[in-house]
Formats: C-alpha cells, structure tokens, sequence
C-alpha cells in the first residue's frame, strides 16, 4: 500500500487510474490543498518514505524550467529516500487528461481535431479545457466549465466535478501515455517504486 498526495481533489481521480493500470494501491489519499503545502511538508513526506512507499503528485505549472529541476529543488537526489516517488504533471495534471484525446473530446462534444497533439506543451491547460469547453455543442458542458461573462473566476462553477467525472469515469490512461511524455515518466518511476517495495 502506497501513501498518496496531491494537490487537490481533481487529482485523485487521475492518480487512481494509474495506480491501477501500474498494479499499485492507496487508501485514503493525503489532500494537501495546495502545491505551496506540498513543498511545505515535503521534507516529512521524504523522511516518512525511509519506512514506506510514498507517492507525491504536484503541477509543474510555472515554478520551473523542467520537472527534474523541480525536484532537484525539492528533494535532492542525494537526501531522496528510496521509498519516495515525487512525480510533477507537465504543466498540470489537466494536460494528462488531454492527451487521451478521442476521450476528452467525446467528453466535451468538441471535434477531436480541436484537441492539442503535444499537451505537455500546453501553458495553461486548465484554461485550454475551459476554451474547448466554450466550444462545445453541448449547452451544460458550456454552462458548466465556462465561466459567465465579467466573471472574476476562470473556470466554470461545475469545473471541478466535471473533470473529476471525466478522470474517473472517461479518462483512458493507456491512450493519454502515448501523447504525454510526462505522464508517461510517471508511470514508468511508479513500476520502478512497485519493484523497490518490499514484498
């Protein structure tokens, strides 16, 4: 049994789909409501994964150049416990939804074409899913992900559920690897932490 973290709810959904594809389980996982708490409680989480696996999952977004840098200034390699899988989306978890393209297009009732071949490139991917959303043919996914006009928010009042409902009911991890190099990383460094754990 792995202990979990993340960001926020929307990610819980995403880590279980590849937790399951991996061979991997988690109880309940630790909401840290925030990147800022993560990097906060990093240190802990890395002394905790001397005893057991950990896997922590945080957004790159714009806090550096590259995900290995990002970890590199979290958790150095040299103090980095065995145990512990630090695992950054590029740029957030939002763009590993959107390389399972066909899904997420179906999702949104958007041309599949609309859909991004490279989301990791993606500055913003939270906002591309907003825009694809504005698109859409369907007036609840509009009213749902968009936020109103004048509106001081950036996404929609049901942004949250929806891309949990999508995650966890839509979402094909084992079509997103093939368009997301990052995501792929991450499934790869959880097979590497599943053979680590003790048996």
């Amino acid at each position: 049994m792995v202990t979990v973290v993340v960001e926020g709810d929307t990610d819980i959904p995403v880590v279980r789909e590849i937790f399951k594809l991996v061979g991997l389980h988690f109880a309940a996982p630790i909401d840290a409501r925030g990147k800022s708490r993560i990097d906060a409680r990093i240190g802990g989480y890395n002394k905790a994964a001397r005893g057991s696996p950990w896997f922590v999952l945080r957004d790159l977004d714009h806090d550096a150049e590259c995900a290995a840098l990002l970890v590199e200034q979290l958790v150095p390699a040299a103090n980095r416990a065995d145990l512990l899988s630090l695992r950054i989306a590029v740029r957030e978890a939002e763009s590993w939804l959107l390389a399972d393209r066909a899904g997420i297009a179906a999702y949104l009732h958007v041309s599949p074409t609309l859909i991004t071949m490279n989301p990791d490139s993606l500055d913003d991917p939270k906002r591309e899913i907003v825009g694809l959303a504005r698109r859409s043919t369907r007036p609840a996914i509009v009213k749902g992900l968009v936020p109103p006009p004048g509106a001081s928010v950036s996404v929609g009042p049901e942004y949250e559920g929806r891309i949990i409902e999508f995650a966890a009911t839509k979402w094909r991890v084992s079509e997103a690897r093939k368009n997301s190099p990052s995501l792929e990383r991450c499934i790869r460094a959880l097979r590497s932490l599943k053979a680590r754990m003790p048996s």
